[in-house]
């Protein structure tokens, strides 16, 4: 009895804070466990896959002017193209995948009963919840990181490697390079914040409501499809449109004012192929994309809020009763 009461005070004790060094173990030893699995590698390498198919297929994302049958069209990997190939495709598919990655980071010990060991021994909870969460935040940056990867390498190949063109190798041959400072922005801005947001999101209901794991990720999916199906609708209006967390209607607030600087910069006397050097031109100008930044750092930061109030409300031992039980 004394031993179970000094061990009791000894796990309050530790519950106190999570030393740095604690919720490092933590992480080190959830990081090796699913790296050492095959699933994230066969996740890792279709979310890489894909990432190239659709840029491959999405190379031209839209036609400015139809001239004579042919097409002056937007590129994937430039300025305004990444506007509408990121948010519009890429992270469609891939906030789907964040959920499943982090929900049952702690629902998985009391699916495998191991959850009432652990919660015995003077692990304080600090660096369970914390450590769990950043290893599954990890593996899903890493992901991310596979994302920007993919996209700057296949803008590259498009640029020099015209044989991938889908209607033969001419229709390449003015194929803008990969603005880059573009890419970059519009990832930070489309791809950290969802991670942070959903990620938090799946792992905080699914930690404290740990029998209805599998509900929670399904609402999550359905909540950011209604939110992506209805972003023009609530985010539409260019003074809002910046609070929209899926970031579909980014493109369609700045492509109007690419599409009129496009066509005041060109001539009824102008050819083809001057048509497109004066758009592969303008679609390289990037937006003022500041209110972006800062708004969805401040959904990246609820993301985080989320994780701490998952350590406040979490509870070493719960006592209530799940569904089907009595």
């Amino acid at each position: 009895m004394i031993s179970h009461v000094t061990s009791a005070k000894t796990a309050t004790s530790f519950d106190m804070s999570a030393h740095p060094i604690r919720v490092l173990a933590v992480f080190s030893w959830e990081l090796r466990r699913r790296l050492a699995g095959r699933s994230f590698w066969i996740t890792a390498s279709m979310v890489f896959v894909l990432t190239l198919a659709f840029m491959w297929l999405g190379q031209f994302k839209a036609c400015v002017e139809l001239y004579k049958g042919s097409c002056v069209s937007l590129a994937g990997t430039s300025a305004s193209g990444i506007l509408l190939e990121m948010p519009g495709l890429l992270m469609l598919w891939f906030a789907m995948l964040v959920p499943f990655l982090t929900a049952d980071l702690v629902t998985l010990d009391v699916k495998r009963r191991t959850h009432e060991i652990l919660m015995a021994t003077p692990l304080s909870k600090s660096a369970y919840i914390w450590g769990r969460y950043l290893a599954g935040l990890t593996l899903c940056l890493l992901l991310a990181l596979l994302i920007l990867a993919g996209t700057l390498l296949m803008g590259v190949a498009l640029t020099h490697f015209l044989w991938l063109g889908l209607d033969g190798p001419s229709d390449l041959v003015n194929y803008p390079p990969p603005n880059v400072q573009a890419i970059l922005l519009v990832w930070v801005i489309s791809t950290l914040p969802v991670v942070f947001l959903l990620s938090s999101i799946g792992f905080f209901f699914s930690t404290l409501l740990p029998a209805s794991s599998g509900f929670i990720k399904a609402l999550v999916l359905v909540g950011w499809l209604a939110c992506w199906m209805m972003a023009e609708f609530l985010f539409g209006h260019f003074k809002i449109a910046q609070w929209d967390p899926t970031n579909s209607t980014l493109a369609s607030t700045f492509y109007p004012d690419m599409q009129k600087a496009y066509f005041s910069g060109i001539s009824p006397t102008m050819t083809l192929d001057q048509r497109q050097q004066v758009l592969n031109r303008v679609q390289q100008n990037l937006p003022d994309l500041t209110n972006w930044l800062l708004t969805h750092a401040l959904y990246a930061a609820l993301g985080l809020v989320l994780t701490t109030l998952t350590v406040f409300l979490f509870r070493r031992f719960d006592t209530t009763p799940r569904w089907g039980q009595k």
